[in-house]
């Protein structure tokens, strides 16, 4: 419990610090707040590794990433012939209490290419664990590959997406992580004019293990347990250097809303609705009305 309270009293510091709004989100674990906060990490890119600069109210550091781990080799000689790279992160960082005295950290990259007919953009979301009483930064959930995606081939847009959320899914006291993945494909049983199509997977959760065992290692591991199951309360994490996902941005174009009422569908997709969406929606609207 103090340890709890300890991190959330630091990201709320850290938030009041910044000038930054900091989310006080609800969620099942009612003995301790859950703080959303950006602002108060950086990521730098060098030639050779990341550096991660952490600026809280008890502490100043810099603490080396290694390249490997945000940049995989064999996944990097894959992307050779891409149109992006999906491994051009934002120097932006969201922080949020794990629960056990731990912070977690949402890194993100994202790369752009309107220029050609393929109107192409990859990007990759990895989360790491920082203990501020040892100001080390731990690997937590790795391996989720290219999790944001956009291109137009043979006349066809395909997109594909992930929103993450954060809750308590299994009341352990402990943040969890949800992934909510989204796609935009076409129908291709008509060769003549594929017809673009979206989909809505149900949400999957990475449960936190916090590695107590004597040779484990704390991070979030997928557990089929909880598929499809959207808790009561959550709060979502932000966007990173982005306005809209892949998905929307070719969604606006076929359809042009951003209301997924009104695009075309295969089967009724989930409910979940992230809130830059519904921030977009508003703003059609308002703009819109008479």
């Amino acid at each position: 419990m103090v340890r709890n309270l300890y991190v959330t009293a630091v990201l709320a510091l850290v938030a009041a610090g910044c000038g930054c709004a900091a989310e006080l989100p609800a969620t099942q674990n009612k003995s301790a707040e859950q703080v959303i906060s950006t602002g108060q990490f950086k990521l730098v890119s060098e030639p050779e590794r990341f550096v991660l600069h952490v600026s809280l109210p008890e502490r100043q550091a810099q603490i080396i990433i290694p390249r490997d781990w945000l940049i995989p080799p064999e996944e990097e000689k894959e992307e050779a012939d891409h149109y992006v790279s999906s491994f051009h992160y934002d120097s932006q960082v969201t922080l949020f209490a794990i629960g056990n005295g731990q912070i977690g950290l949402h890194l993100s990259s994202y790369e752009v290419n309107d220029e050609g007919s393929a109107a192409a953009a990859a990007g990759r979301d990895v989360f790491l664990i920082y203990d501020p009483r040892k100001s080390v930064v731990l690997k937590g959930l790795m391996h989720l590959g290219i999790s944001k995606q956009r291109v137009r081939t043979d006349g066809c847009p395909t997109a594909k997406a992930a929103h993450f959320l954060v809750a308590d899914i299994n009341g352990d006291d402990l943040t969890d992580l949800g992934a909510v993945s989204e796609e935009l494909k076409c129908d291709r049983e008509d060769d003549i004019s594929p017809r673009p199509l979206y989909t809505q997977a149900p949400i999957h959760w990475y449960v936190f293990q916090p590695g107590t065992h004597p040779f484990g290692q704390p991070g979030w591991e997928l557990d089929s347990s909880y598929a499809g199951k959207l808790p009561k309360h959550y709060s979502e994490l932000p966007l990173i250097g982005m306005t809209m996902g892949p998905v929307d941005y070719f969604a606006f174009r076929l359809w042009g809303s951003y209301d997924p009422s009104t695009w075309h569908v295969r089967v009724q997709p989930g409910k979940f609705m992230p809130a830059y969406r519904r921030k977009l929606i508003e703003e059609e609207s308002t703009k819109k009305a008479p």
